[in-house]
């Protein structure tokens, strides 16, 4: 323990997640350099106090959902991005903006393993929408290559919102996702929800974002990942 030369304050035991004290005692407080994380000992885990509030090592404090990483694509057509899914967490949440695309077109997930994309035909989903304008019915099924619908991205920036939960994708057993999405596209405003299924066993630890053919896009995917406990 030790106090700062102008005594304002306490100074915890400093280490990283890997680096904790083996034998702590009950209340023993630590800061993680590589986590940003403040920790307590509860005489049986490290439990949470805080988080760093910068984009150094994470975001905000300490709550369900831990930042991740950022894909941002800029006029393009397909970006990806790998190490983001990992044994840290089993769950995740992709939060997707878009900017504007050249021409109205589908956007679409694939999940990665590596550089190599998952582009297995029976990448099957499901999305039950209505369009808001009308209260029409707006549904959308397939089993496809190009991976998991997850709405249109106009010409015009700001019209698309997508949130979409992953579960095991870094687990050798089926990626199972849930969609929520509002779009404009040629029929109006649509709102649709649903999800998919990558029915095989592989470990994903990065996806792609795509466009449906040549249409390029300008879009931002903030990953971040749900914590355990």
């Amino acid at each position: 323990m030790s106090i700062s030369s102008s005594a304002t304050g306490l100074k915890p035991g400093v280490c990283t997640s890997t680096t904790r004290p083996t034998n702590p005692y009950l209340g023993q407080i630590i800061y993680e350099t590589d986590t940003g994380y403040l920790r307590v000992w509860d005489g049986a885990n490290w439990d949470y106090l805080s988080q760093k509030q910068d984009d150094t090592v994470g975001l905000g404090p300490v709550g369900g959902l831990v930042y991740i990483n950022t894909l941002t694509l800029s006029s393009v057509a397909t970006g990806s991005i790998n190490s983001v899914f990992s044994s840290t967490y089993q769950n995740y949440r992709l939060v997707i903006r878009s900017g504007a695309a050249s021409a109205n077109t589908a956007l679409f997930i694939q999940f990665r393993a590596g550089a190599t994309a998952y582009t297995t035909a029976d990448q099957d989903y499901g999305l039950v929408g209505i369009n808001m304008a009308t209260g029409a019915a707006d549904n959308a099924s397939s089993g496809t290559a190009v991976g998991m619908y997850i709405g249109n991205v106009p010409t015009t920036a700001g019209r698309h919102l997508a949130i979409v939960d992953i579960t095991n994708p870094f687990e050798t057993t089926f990626t199972v996702s849930s969609i929520d999405a509002i779009f404009q596209d040629s029929g109006g405003a649509l709102s649709r929800r649903g999800g998919g299924i990558v029915p095989t066993s592989t470990s994903y630890d990065g996806f792609q974002i795509t466009t449906n053919g040549a249409p390029t896009v300008s879009t931002v995917c903030r990953i971040y990942g749900y914590r355990n406990s």
